[in-house]
């Protein structure tokens, strides 16, 4: 990272209202480049370019419903070609503990109060993403999970779910890492890149099981309907399966979750907290 980039990322944060910004630290997400100055965060697609009208658009409506998402500070092209999106920075640590999963369980339930029609119907994003259920299918003997399984059934559905569901505005990529906690509170929802019209249960899905453990109190006291834990667990078998095939997990990752899954099911454990 060339001292001449930071410097550009710096002109852009002041021209957007950073006028403190000195110094600019520099974080790399899954899909993005992120600036972070003294009041304002610049976000830079890395691996796949921005639709910021259509994030923009997510943020604007899930304030309104009460969810924190980034406040807009700015949007542009940098000379580069590449979109951009500016907001204010929210200090916080992301969302771990028991009781932060607790809240994002609520922060989750009144984003998903919102009707799907006021989401994207399809996101704009990673090609790799887009194919994820395809992904999951194609790949779940490869990973230990026979054709006609009962764990084979739960991807179909999730699949089939993910086609079709369009009931409510879905963050897409509801996890720890995206959640930005401050005194005991989801201060800051961040990375709407996959937002879209899905299910309830394809948000919940995102999530590994014991973080889904803590986060479904807060969710289920808060929901307008409660979910159908079947198939937020074809959901959450289809991402670790996808990412196994992918290569992001380890080899066996898929099986091992799959037994977690198959135990709580049987034994109605989910959402304890």
């Amino acid at each position: 990272m060339s001292a001449g980039e930071l410097d550009r990322a710096a002109e852009v944060l002041r021209r957007c209202g950073d006028s403190g910004v000195r110094d600019v630290r520099l974080m790399h997400g899954g899909n993005c480049t992120v600036y972070i100055g003294s009041e304002l965060v610049l976000r830079v697609g890395r691996s796949w370019p921005l639709d910021t009208a259509q994030e923009l658009s997510c943020w604007r409506v899930a304030r309104s419903h009460g969810v924190p998402a980034p406040e807009e500070a700015g949007s542009g092209v940098l000379a580069d070609g590449r979109p951009y999106l500016v907001y204010r920075h929210v200090a916080g640590v992301p969302v771990e503990s028991r009781s932060g999963l607790a809240a994002a369980g609520e922060t989750l339930a009144s984003l998903h109060t919102v009707s799907g029609h006021r989401f994207p119907q399809e996101a704009h994003n990673l090609p790799r993403r887009r194919a994820r259920y395809d992904t999951a299918l194609r790949g779940g003997r490869a990973v230990g999970i026979p054709e006609g399984s009962w764990a084979d059934a739960l991807l179909r559905q999730a699949a089939e779910d993910w086609r079709t569901s369009r009931e409510v505005a879905g963050h897409g990529d509801f996890r720890s890492p995206n959640l930005v906690s401050r005194g005991g509170r989801v201060a800051l929802v961040l990375d709407w890149t996959d937002a879209r019209a899905a299910s309830p249960e394809s948000d919940l899905g995102q999530l590994a099981p014991d973080q889904l453990d803590h986060l479904l109190p807060g969710y289920r006291a808060h929901a307008r309907r409660q979910p159908d834990l079947d198939l937020v667990a074809g959901h959450l078998l289809a991402r670790h399966v996808a990412l196994e095939v992918g290569g992001v997990f380890p080899t066996g990752t898929s099986a091992r979750i799959a037994d977690v899954v198959k135990e709580r099911l049987r034994r109605g454990r989910w959402g304890r907290g």
